[in-house]
């Protein structure tokens, strides 16, 4: 898969990091926090994209990846009426240990860019029977999904 990117280079303090987002804006996907769980409204076109960033993160531990989703129109029909925030996604390496209240800043500092391609290897479809299940219960697998909801009125 070849993703078109755009390479951002930020410094807070001492520390530099490489902020990836992509080329194309992800205009059919919208993520909202509704205060007790979250949405992620999806066309196919913006899951495959999302999909090769994750993958992109995972190989990439020293980029955070930004997807800049909260300026979206959610699909009319299919939010409910109480809308909460919406929210932009940012995918990170666990071993980067990327402070979340550091992202505002980081994002503050954020160029122009240089654009570029990246090449990610195509995904055959899982064979269940190859997977090994119990690796989730694996130390070294054991990474926690951490959230940090900042809605647009405090950014």
């Amino acid at each position: 898969m070849k993703l078109p990117v755009v390479i951002h280079q930020a410094r807070l303090g001492a520390d530099e990091f490489r902020v990836i987002r992509p080329a194309r804006p992800l205009s059919h996907a919208v993520l909202i926090d509704h205060d007790r769980h979250l949405d992620v409204y999806l066309d196919q076109d913006a899951a495959r994209r999302i999909a090769g960033l994750w993958m992109l993160a995972a190989r990439s531990p020293r980029s955070l990846i930004h997807l800049p989703m909260r300026a979206n129109r959610p699909p009319v029909r299919e939010v409910p009426d109480d809308v909460g925030f919406q929210l932009d996604l940012v995918l990170l390496h666990h071993s980067l240990q990327f402070a979340p209240s550091s992202w505002k800043q980081v994002r503050s500092r954020l160029g122009a860019g240089r654009p570029q391609t990246v090449n990610l290897p195509d995904t055959d479809p899982v064979d269940n029977a190859a997977v090994d299940w119990a690796a989730r219960h694996y130390r070294e697998n054991r990474d926690l999904f951490h959230s940090t909801f900042m809605p647009r009125h405090c950014s």
